[in-house]
């Protein structure tokens, strides 16, 4: 269900026009999603003198919408609202159709972006964008007419979902991550040409026996600076391979230095070695690694 907005109805009868429809079309079970569309006052329409829906008047709709249909898509237009990502704060769940190889023909002013686009965008926010079919009700699915169609989409669908991830870095990494508000936030420097080098300290959330640091964190840490001292270098890399070696148990509240080393690359697979130790130069483990480009 596509509704327009912005065409000369009154700012206030828009949320009880909204309610209206939920009362009376949100248990339909035919209904598949429903697009909010904001009107352009482009200067052939006839309220061309008009302003365009700013961002509180959308998110407001968009509230009303998930407020009255809590279990449907609901989607905005991307190349007619710029601002889409800020709203899925508000109820947006939904892209709906993404006509970015064939634009808009009704609009053709307001250029679509590429599905990469949109998706680096939300990633940005941490909402992460897969393809949906476009008929989701149990009384859609189950009409006949349109099974074969459907049983061809999940096979589609199936097929991309394998394929291989794209690794886009929106800076939610868990050991660097500079957006992650859960994440240690380590930042590698240069120790020499093919090493870096990153300090910190690790507090009790992070602790296996009493006073002690997680195996499996130790092991994170050094993968890191074994991966930054070649991201350093202008690669593009992730893990093939890891082993650690534990020497000692690292201890909590205290300065650990991590260490990360080139020690042979071969075309686009790069060995490499690692260590976290004592401010004083106690190896408290070892790490071999093999990286590959991509």
């Amino acid at each position: 269900m596509d509704l327009i907005f912005g065409i000369g109805e009154p700012r206030d009868q828009r949320v009880d026009f909204i309610r209206d429809l939920g009362k009376r079309y949100a248990s339909d079970p035919l209904l598949q999603d429903l697009r909010l569309v904001p009107f352009h006052p482009l200067p052939e329409t006839k309220f061309h003198d008009q302003p365009p829906m700013d961002f509180d008047a959308v998110s407001n709709l968009i509230f009303s919408l998930k407020e009255s249909f809590p279990s449907h898509p609901i989607s905005i237009p991307t190349h007619l609202f710029s601002r889409y990502p800020e709203l899925f704060s508000y109820g947006l769940n939904d892209l709906g159709s993404l006509p970015d190889s064939t634009q808009d023909p009704i609009m053709p002013a307001f250029p679509v972006p590429s599905f990469a686009a949109v998706k680096t965008r939300l990633l940005e926010r941490n909402i992460f964008l897969f393809e949906r079919l476009s008929v989701l009700t149990a009384a859609g699915i189950q009409r006949r007419a349109i099974a074969v169609a459907v049983n061809a989409c999940h096979r589609r669908l199936k097929r991309r979902d394998t394929q291989s991830l794209d690794f886009i870095d929106n800076h939610q990494c868990f050991v660097c991550g500079t957006q992650n508000s859960n994440g240690l936030k380590l930042s590698f420097t240069k120790h020499s040409k093919d090493t870096c080098i990153s300090e910190w300290i690790g507090d009790p959330r992070f602790q296996g026996y009493a006073g002690i640091l997680h195996g499996g964190l130790v092991a994170t840490l050094v993968d890191e600076a074994m991966a930054h001292c070649l991201i350093s270098a202008g690669m593009r890399v992730v893990t093939a391979e890891i082993s650690v070696r534990y020497l000692q148990p690292t201890p909590l509240g205290v300065s650990l230095t991590i260490l990360g080393t080139v020690i042979e690359s071969k075309r686009r697979i790069h060995l490499t070695k690692g260590s976290v130790r004592l401010s004083d130069g106690t190896i408290l483990a070892e790490a071999e690694g093999k990286y590959s480009e991509y």
